[in-house]
């Protein structure tokens, strides 16, 4: 890879580590942000559909934008948002507060992952497979810190000022490279189409929707069931941070095997693995089926985003409409299933894992009407 390519690689790796540190840190601060606001924290469960929605407003319009403007300002600013939102976390004392202030906190992810993904594309162009895996790795490597993070700080404040000071530099190291245009891949890719398929992209979202909703929904949720199911706060960390270690572990072990599998290969493998774990955590019970359940499902879920970015990019040209579309649904989904976890707590302790269970259930269905129609 040359160097300027690397460099520009680079930016976009230390964004995601960023965005992976955004939603890492929130799951396991419920209870103190709930403290800190004298609110319920099944209530604050509408901070996931705050972020969510802010992060679907700004996949609505911004790959567009970035088709027209120079990316690298774009992405410095919403790096430099992020790090002062994170900051001021701490500082809010009302929930409708930190509703407006996620909402803000998505909007600036939704431009920084719509903007790294797309940049990512025009630099790697056909070689794009292992460079999206390892971009999403580093994602889960920004998840897999934030908790642990928070939990070795002195309070939760500190831990949200001391991810917020982590950001800045990510911020610099993009800013010192320059944009790529959109004829910089260095490779095309002949086989690709350059007119993408409406109804494979209809599927395409409907994927992003339910399987981004599983993930964000159980990271979201996973701290709480496992209080709720007898875990004390101590162990509920750690289950949530072996989540994001088999998760960040799977993302590694992708990137090789993404130059050589097939996408629609991984993502049945992962589909099946992620519904034999969530059926693991709803039908066994018992701490030890909690601890092989979270780290299966960190493992199958990993490589899913990725593995359809690629699978797309073999079927149709990834220009700002079409990622911004993909994006919308991944936001979707991300707002929808982890507000309704929330609810699904009346259930008892584990209600939101057989809703996670149906999801991915239903995902199935989406995946083989994707085989279906790839194969047409």
């Amino acid at each position: 890879m040359r160097g300027q390519a690397a460099r520009q690689t680079t930016g976009y790796f230390g964004g995601h580590v960023a965005l992976g540190l955004m939603s890492g840190v929130l799951g396991p601060t419920l209870p103190a942000l709930a403290a800190q606001t004298r609110s319920d924290p099944d209530a604050l469960g509408i901070l996931f559909a705050a972020r969510s929605l802010g992060y679907l407003l700004a996949s609505l319009v911004v790959g567009r934008i970035y088709d027209r403007r120079t990316a690298h300002p774009i992405l410095v600013g919403a790096l430099l948002v992020i790090a002062a939102g994170l900051a001021a976390v701490p500082l809010v004392p009302t929930r409708i507060g930190l509703v407006g202030l996620f909402l803000l906190l998505g909007s600036a992810q939704g431009v920084l992952d719509v903007g790294n993904n797309m940049m990512l594309a025009r630099v790697q162009g056909a070689r794009i497979a292992p460079y999206m895996s390892a971009l999403h790795c580093c994602y889960g490597v920004g998840a897999l810190l934030a908790p642990l993070v928070v939990g070795a700080s002195s309070s939760v404040a500190w831990g949200y000022w001391w991810l917020a000071l982590a950001i800045v530099p990510f911020a610099v190291g993009v800013s010192s490279t320059r944009s790529p245009t959109q004829t910089e891949p260095v490779t095309t890719e002949p086989s690709s189409p350059a007119r993408a398929d409406s109804r494979l992209i209809g599927l395409l979202v409907a994927w992003f929707v339910l399987c981004q909703g599983a993930e964000a929904g159980f990271a979201g949720w996973s701290f709480t069931v496992a209080t709720r199911s007898g875990f004390d706060q101590d162990a509920a960390t750690k289950l949530v941070s072996s989540f994001w270690a088999a998760f960040t572990l799977a993302r590694v072990l992708t990137i090789p095997l993404a130059a050589r599998v097939r996408p629609q290969t991984l993502l049945t493998i992962d589909l099946l693995g992620a519904i034999a774990s969530v059926s693991c955590l709803v039908l066994i019970p018992g701490e030890t089926a909690m601890w092989i359940g979270t780290v299966a499902l960190g493992l199958s879920l990993a490589s899913m985003f990725p593995a359809t970015l690629s699978l797309a990019s073999q079927h149709m040209r990834l220009d700002g409409a079409v990622t911004s579309t993909f994006f919308v649904g991944a936001s979707l989904g991300a707002m929808s299933v982890p507000w309704a976890l929330g609810y699904a707590l009346a259930l008892g302790p584990r209600g939101p894992l057989w809703i996670i269970l149906v999801d991915l259930v239903i995902a199935g269905a989406v995946l083989r009407a994707v085989r279906t129609r790839t194969r047409g």
